[in-house]
């Protein structure tokens, strides 16, 4: 099904004007007419055609799931990347899973294994963890070699090792039972890095032994390789300066952080917090003191390739929402004022960010915009998609418009969602003399078996779906 609708998308003029004004690196490129489903076709089909890496920013969480659910039909590596959930108050403790997704389809990006990733502008709107901070320590482990890290040229020992793993974001357990964990007894070291398994690098002396995967529920062995890279565990990540290629000690690091907070803030208003961070527990002050941790922020579209197409989905919901977004922010530092409550130095950054903070975005990146109704008349391609009603059970409504369709001379493709509704219209379509052919999907690809024409028509029923 989907190669079917990828190809004929490929036929069309329209198509092969768009991959035209984006080879020849026009930009912005306004593509318009798209009513949603098309959105995902026109968009898997550059992918497959360019080959290039391409993220999609659209207005609101909503439209992006949606949009992830229906271009994972046509492509397995499609992510989404969410916003931080940034709180307005102390908290002991939140959820890991938000991070976790967040640094999975950082590092996927980061290790060129995602094809399109679809977010929203409040995403693009939080500050983020420079991306050199982030990934300013990678360890790879090869079998006969000591570890190797970037931006680490010290003695390659466990207990440097173990230093590294918490520089990191990586928690030291006595046992790896889930992901972001690790353990590092004797000659053995366990990082967990999955939701089910980890890996398991044993060593003689200093050099690599051995490498294998491991289920953490029965700490058997999974998988065995001669090669494993660790990234970051998630992106809440200690930016230090290296002195002499050595590790500095967590009480340099964070006394940076801690002189940085005493120097903006009173220290009566903050000496609570000081102390939490002194005693490692730094994650959830991050928000609060973003810019006292990181001297540089970045930004979502710093992570992503130079050769990045940047899709814009309806641009004038992004501006609108842009706008409602900062009037919420602000909203939100007035009432905290008025509480006299401390304003985390996330949420400020986000009032700091404006419509020319985005427009200044496409200069960076070729950027294609794409929406329903476009006036823009620069680069402009207009599709001629349309939504036709629903059927439901007014069957000799759809048979009437199929025989029209037929007399047009137009391709039809039923996508009837399963095997058992591809045999139900297929009768129904028997039933009124129509004879369609039923596409398959198996291991080799798209199987056509064709029936003897009853009227003449070119009508494809799939168990697809969008």
């Amino acid at each position: 099904m989907k190669n079917l609708l990828i190809q004929k998308l490929e036929e069309t003029e329209k198509f092969k004007e768009v991959l035209q004004n984006i080879e020849m690196k026009n930009a912005p490129i306004n593509i318009s007419g798209l009513v949603f489903v098309a959105k995902s076709q026109v968009v898997s089909t550059i992918s497959k055609n360019t080959k290039r890496p391409i993220c999609i920013v659209t207005y609101n969480e909503l439209q992006a799931k949606e949009m992830v659910k229906d271009l994972k039909l046509y492509s397995e590596k499609v992510e989404y990347f969410g916003k931080r959930e940034i709180a307005s108050y102390d908290y002991v403790s939140g959820s890991k899973d938000l991070p976790f997704e967040r640094i999975e389809v950082l590092n996927k990006i980061y290790n060129h294994k995602v094809d399109i990733v679809v977010t929203t502008i409040e995403a693009i709107m939080q500050t983020m963890i420079p991306k050199d901070v982030l990934y300013k320590n990678i360890i790879t482990f090869n079998i006969g070699s000591p570890f190797n890290c970037t931006n680490f040229k010290d003695s390659k020992s466990l207990n440097n090792l173990k230093q590294l793993l918490l520089l990191m974001g990586y928690e030291r357990n006595d046992l790896v039972e889930g992901k972001g964990q690790f353990s590092i007894r004797g000659g053995i070291a366990d990082i967990g890095v999955s939701e089910n398994m980890g890996v398991r690098i044993e060593f003689w002396g200093d050099e690599v032994d051995s490498i294998r995967y491991f289920n953490y529920s029965s700490q058997r062995t999974v998988e065995m390789t001669d090669k494993v890279t660790i990234l970051p565990a998630h992106e809440y990540i200690l930016e230090y300066s290296n002195e002499n290629d050595t590790i500095p000690e967590y009480s340099k690091i964070v006394a940076t952080v801690v002189d940085r907070i005493k120097e903006k803030y009173i220290i009566e208003n903050t000496g609570t917090d000081i102390e939490a961070i002194q005693n490692g527990e730094y994650i959830s002050k991050i928000d609060k003191y973003f810019n006292e941790f990181y001297m540089s922020r970045g930004s979502f579209i710093d992570y992503l390739s130079k050769n990045c197409l940047l899709i814009i989905d309806e641009n004038a919901k992004i501006g609108q929402r842009i706008e409602n977004i900062i009037i919420e922010n602000n909203n939100l530092i007035k009432s905290l004022t008025e509480k006299d409550r401390f304003i985390p130095e996330a949420i400020q950054n986000i009032s700091e960010f404006n419509i020319q903070n985005w427009n200044n975005i496409f200069e960076e990146k070729q950027v294609v915009y794409i929406s329903e109704n476009n006036s823009s008349s620069i680069n402009k391609i207009e599709f001629n998609y349309r939504q036709i009603n629903f059927y439901k059970s007014e069957t000799e409504i759809l048979i009437g418009e199929i025989k029209n369709w037929i007399t047009e001379n137009k391709e039809i493709i039923i996508l009837a969602g399963s095997k058992e509704n591809t045999d139900k219209i297929n009768k129904l379509l028997e039933e009124n003399n129509i004879i369609a052919n039923t596409i398959s999907e198996n291991e080799k690809g798209l199987i056509l078996n064709k029936s003897k024409d009853a009227i003449k028509g070119n009508i494809n029923i799939s168990t697809g779906t969008l």
